[in-house]
């Protein structure tokens, strides 16, 4: 039961993180370059979908214990 909550835990940072840092890119972005904020964008989804997938890994290990 530990594990899952952990998992919620360490679920919410991320998430928490990946939007600070998607809301500092793209205002830095706009002042340069629309072109690159979509490749940021495509691969910080990317990486925020891993992580998702991860989680949910996870989640159903500790169903199965």
């Amino acid at each position: 039961m530990k594990s899952i909550f952990r998992t919620m835990a360490l679920g919410a940072i991320f998430i928490y993180l990946y939007v600070f840092l998607a809301q500092y890119f793209t205002l830095l972005m706009k002042k340069y370059n629309p072109f690159i904020e979509i490749i940021f964008f495509i691969v910080t989804f990317g990486i925020a979908l891993k992580i998702v997938i991860l989680i949910i890994r996870t989640l159903q290990k500790g169903d199965s214990k």
